[in-house]
């Protein structure tokens, strides 16, 4: 009589597995592995270039309001153009000495020329980078009245980064 040989296979179903991953798992573990790392290598560049962006804005920023607070302690007289014919000019720029007190220049020959034809040329230092500081005064009717002006509008622009709108700009109002 011939006895059947027992095998532990079965002739149907799936076949067994032994441990370990195949080549396909593997590879698709390493590509997942690789788009989250890209991710956070494109994550952490954006940070660290956003840091810097408002590192420099801060720093023209002080910049700026080291300038305003220059103007608001000259005296009024030192801000202002001599006497000129009517009309007077719709704005002018100042542009400041440094030194023993320092002084303020104005031009009286570019004042209704646009920026930056007219520019005063000044830069302050940004993050290693010179970048534009533009002092702007305007003439400011308070009470309406139709002979004199009661303010001085001033403005200081100071440009931060790359683009033209890349600036920090602060205002304030100056009167006798």
């Amino acid at each position: 009589m011939k006895r059947a040989l027992k095998t532990n296979r079965r002739s149907w179903g799936p076949a067994r597995r032994r441990g370990g991953f195949t080549l396909v798992e593997i590879m698709v573990a390493c590509l997942v592995l690789l788009v989250l790392a890209l991710a956070g290598g494109a994550a952490m560049f954006y940070t660290l270039a956003q840091v810097g962006v408002q590192q420099a804005r801060r720093e023209a920023l002080a910049a700026a309001n080291t300038r305003l607070e220059e103007v608001r302690a000259a005296p009024y007289d030192r801000l202002t153009p001599p006497a000129q014919n009517p009309p007077l000019p719709q704005y002018y720029y100042l542009r400041h000495t440094p030194g023993a007190g320092g002084s303020w220049s104005y031009g009286t020959t570019n004042w209704s020329r646009p920026l930056p034809t007219a520019d005063p040329k000044e830069t302050v230092t940004i993050r290693g980078v010179k970048r534009p500081i533009v002092t702007t005064v305007t003439y400011v009717d308070v009470d309406g009245g139709l002979t004199s002006y009661d303010a001085l509008g001033i403005v200081v622009t100071v440009g931060y980064g790359p683009g033209t709108q890349d600036t920090v700009r602060l205002e304030t109002l100056r009167s006798p």
